[in-house]
Parts: structure tokens; C-alpha cells; sequence
């Protein structure tokens, strides 16, 4: 079967990921994905304030400003 889906709403798998680790991200992950790397850009040295850190797009912004070398502070 095939959709069609808005051009704005899809992104290119990055190229560090393969096919199958692409498929497994959730959509909190993909959304911090796409934070870290398409919106802040460089992260290594940058500090990022996270609020409300319970959250599923928080927590996954955490591991991910974390292994894109930021800084990070945390709140609940």
C-alpha cells in the first residue's frame, strides 16, 4: 500500500543510522532527533536547558544532547 504524506511532516533517515535502528525510534525520539540536529545544529560545548525532564521528547533530547557532546541542565 502506498500514502501520501506532506513533504514538511517526513525527514531523510540521518546517515548514522541504518534502516533497522531508523524504524525502531519512536516519535519522542524523532522529534528530539530532529531538534538536536536540524534545529540547534553543533551541540558539542553547548549547554541546553531541558524542562520537564518526565517526558518522552525530554528524556530522548537528554541521551541525544548527551551524545552530541552538550551540556545539559535538567528540571522536573
Amino acid at each position: 500500500e502506498y500514502v501520501n504524506i506532506p513533504a514538511n511532516e517526513v525527514f531523510s533517515i540521518p546517515d548514522f543510522l541504518s534502516m533497522e535502528e531508523a524504524a525502531s525510534i519512536g516519535i519522542s525520539c524523532l522529534t528530539a532527533l530532529y531538534v538536536t540536529k536540524y534545529k540547534l545544529g553543533g551541540m558539542k560545548g553547548r549547554s541546553v536547558l531541558i524542562p520537564g525532564i518526565s517526558g518522552g521528547v525530554a528524556s530522548s533530547l537528554l541521551q541525544f544532547c548527551k551524545l552530541f557532546g552538550a551540556k545539559t541542565i535538567v528540571t522536573s
